[in-house]
């Protein structure tokens, strides 16, 4: 079921491309060898040797060997029970496919010949109805959809290599195998719909790149690592080549930005991986030049040059994009609530030896034992405990930078500063990456804020199913997000579109430029500016976050020739415990009728003037960390609390509206994350400042006070006697009311 949904939004995807047009022609990646010959079978996910390890270790580890042994005799039991493929192609396929290959992982760990005879009899009755299979319109042959036959190809080709030499095929059923079966579905893949920088493609060039290695066939391999070309020349399709160097930013970031989807290709990228590497082609390590789509949200290069890059960086990227307890925030489409281990960190250990790979493995894991039994096929038993720790300094890919624990990725386009490298530090994290395909949400410039191992300001995206109407109407929305929503209308390409797959316009594909990165000791801080045309036509959105301790100060400006109405929204999962403003009483709402708006309800408000409105949230439960909200005058405005949509899970989280009508806007906010205490700091607005500069003086219970300034444009200006060169600064004041320079940044 779930892969005749993703076929459907395919064929809508078809017209929902990266944005290529405003990059400029990209040449070629080198070429990579094809192997002339090939090593004895099995040698395509896990050769002999490999085996031999495995059973030695199950062997002299007593929990590993009670599992093996538990999965054999399950297997066992279930060979008179076995379903064979009918003269149907679809998706019931997949686990027909994957059944065999159970069966054959079962054999190769037991010597068990029964076990090969099983699984041979499931791949020599295909022999007779794969030919007579149509090829869907997605490019399934066997199964509905490219996605759905490169994962049955890669059970079935393993299922074969595991029982190639068991002696239970003859030559004749091999060959119907191989060219009946294995390269029929192969060829189906090969026309995948999507040619090129795609999900879809690279997911289809590991299924037949997977059956060319297993089958020994050169031209397979060949496309699969180089692409194909027309007679004239032209790419046709592309390959794994092309991928690492087209659909890798340069910081490690897939280019569609969202985790569910890093996860789904680098779910699937290791299958081509360790087949190569079991014939002698090394793509683990395989450096390819880097190019200008590497640069993603950093097309002026602030934060590094381009430069040769590995497919190592798509599976160490997402380790920063974690906050204190590793979980995870859904920046766009799919994404998991945490770092999770999966079967192809034990793979990718097996290539680089990375610490982090081994220590989330183990993560939360008992004897260190597969979800799945066929992953016993990826393991080393050679693997240390590892080790991981966000305090320490990394770089990510090659522009990629991990810094005193805040993680900037300038070209995926995200970045989190965090108070330090403990689970319960404070983080904020803000996403402003270069529009990848419609995966990614108009969300240019919003934050999520975490403290104590709980998200106070999430993502607040709820709805699983593309079709689902609230997906549309909710997460898709920009005042679904923690940004500024211009006018009602979301951030370009969505606007008022009554769809979700939508794309930009040639040379308008929505990104902000990053352009201050800070990690400093008692400052840290991240600016990006999102220029007129590229959210909104005509505005310009540029925000800055700044941490002191846990408490974020947000600057957030909003530019423009003209009068718009500005709303600047938080989501607050909590229960408001506390307010220094009269709230109105509730309205019903909603808000508005547009999409997003629709869904905001119970409507509390109050007219902003010259005085601090503070809020202040617990957890749900009443208890444990508090969050308080600062919102300082920066003119005339409204204050808005509401309840925001109930997602699929039950959740439901205030959402928090300033509301401003001006050609210019500005938004100043303290968020201060804080345990069982009534106020902590308290955040006073600044007189006398300098024109386009924004400031604030924190005082602490203690009475200890700091001041955080931030210009418009970098500047030398003077403010409490201090002489300030750059764009932010953090100032400490004394007992005696002077100041001390603490940091400034350019």
């Amino acid at each position: 079921m779930l892969f005749r949904r993703l076929a459907l939004i395919s064929i809508l995807l078809l017209t929902c491309r990266p944005a290529m047009a405003e990059r400029p022609p990209l040449p070629d990646p080198p070429r990579i060898d094809v192997p002339e010959t090939f090593p004895p079978h099995p040698r395509l996910f896990i050769n002999q040797k490999e085996i031999d390890a495995l059973k030695a270790w199950a062997k002299r580890d007593k929990v590993v060997g009670e599992y093996v042994d538990a999965f054999i005799t399950r297997s066992l039991a279930e060979i008179d029970t076995i379903t064979l493929p009918g003269p149907k192609s679809g998706d019931h396929n997949r686990a027909i496919a994957g059944n065999s290959q159970r069966l054959a992982v079962a054999y190769v760990l037991s010597d068990k010949i029964e076990l090969a005879e099983a699984a041979g009899r499931i791949l020599t009755a295909y022999i007779e109805h794969v030919p007579n299979y149509r090829v869907s319109g997605l490019k399934g042959r066997v199964t509905s959809s490219a996605l759905g036959e490169a994962a049955w190809a890669t059970s079935a080709a393993c299922a074969y290599d595991l029982i190639y030499n068991s002696g239970v095929l003859t030559d004749e059923q091999k060959q119907g195998i191989e060219q009946d079966v294995l390269k029929l579905s192969a060829e189906a893949l090969r026309t995948c719909n999507h040619a090129g920088r795609s999900n879809w493609r690279m997911i289809a060039v590991a299924g037949f790149g997977s059956i060319g290695f297993c089958i020994g066939d050169r031209d397979l391999i060949d496309e699969a690592l180089n692409g194909v070309r027309d007679e004239t020349g032209k790419l046709k399709r592309d390959g794994f080549g092309h991928h690492v160097a087209w659909s890798m930013l340069d910081d490690g970031m897939y280019y569609e930005r969202s985790l569910g989807y890093t996860t789904y290709v680098s779910s699937n990228y290791p299958y081509l991986l360790e087949a190569a590497r079991h014939s002698g082609v090394d793509l683990w390590n395989m450096k390819m030049p880097g190019d200008e789509w590497g640069a993603g949200a950093d097309p002026l290069r602030r934060f590094g040059p381009t430069g040769p890059r590995t497919i190592k960086g798509l599976f160490d990227a997402p380790f920063y994009r974690t906050m204190g307890d590793y979980s995870q925030v859904t920046v766009a489409n799919v994404g998991s609530p945490s770092l999770t281990p999966k079967w192809f960190h034990e793979a990718a250990w097996r290539a680089y030896g990375d610490p982090k790979y081994a220590w989330l493995v183990h993560r939360g894991r008992k004897g260190r034992l597969p979800n799945n039994p066929v992953d016993l096929i990826w393991m080393s038993p050679e693997m240390t405990e590892g080790r991981f720790d966000l305090g320490k300094d990394a770089t990510i890919g090659v522009t990629g930078r991990h810094t005193n624990a805040c993680t900037l990725l300038p070209n995926g386009g995200l970045t989190i500063l965090r108070q330090n490298g403990s689970s319960n530090a404070a983080a904020v994290l803000m996403t402003y990456g270069l529009w990848g395909s419609s995966h990614c949400h108009a969300d240019q410039l919003s934050i999520t804020l975490y403290a104590a191992e709980y998200q106070f300001i999430p993502e607040p995206k709820y709805f699983k199913g593309y079709g689902h109407k609230k997906f549309l109407s909710w997460d898709r929305q920009t005042i679904a997000h923690n940004t500024v929503t211009v006018d009602e209308i979301s951030q370009d390409p969505q606007g008022d579109k009554d769809s979700p797959w939508v794309a930009p316009a040639p040379g308008r594909a929505p990104y902000s430029q990053p352009t201050l990165f800070h990690a400093g000791d008692k400052l840290k801080a991240f600016r990006a500016v999102c220029a007129p045309g590229r959210a909104y036509e005509g505005v310009t959105l540029d925000r800055t976050i700044a941490m002191v301790g846990s408490v974020v100060v947000d600057f957030y400006r909003c530019r423009s020739d003209r009068e718009h109405q500005y709303d600047f929204s938080l989501h607050v999962d909590g229960q408001l415990a506390g307010s220094s403003v009269e709230l109105g009483d509730a309205q019903a709402g909603p808000l508005a009728d547009k999409l997003g708006y629709r869904h905001i309800v119970d409507l509390r408000r109050v007219a902003l003037d010259e005085g601090v409105a503070e809020l202040t949230y617990t957890r749900d439960n009443g208890v444990g960390p508090q969050l308080h909200l600062s919102f300082l005058p920066t003119g005339e405005g409204e204050l808005i609390v509401g309840k925001g949509i109930t997602g699929d899970h039950g959740r439901q989280a205030d959402a928090v509206i300033v509301r401003k009508r001006a050609a210019n806007a500005d938004f100043v906010t303290v968020m201060n994350p804080a345990g069982n205490v009534d106020h902590p700091i308290t955040a006073t607005p600044l007189g006398d400042l300098p024109e386009d500069v924004l400031g604030v003086k924190l005082t602490s219970p203690d009475g200890s006070s700091h001041i955080v300034l931030s210009a418009e444009t970098s500047r030398t200006f003077t403010y409490a006697g201090q002489t300030i060169k750059g764009q932010l600064a953090l100032l400490k004041v004394q007992p005696d009311g002077t100041t001390e320079l603490i940091d400034a940044v350019e």
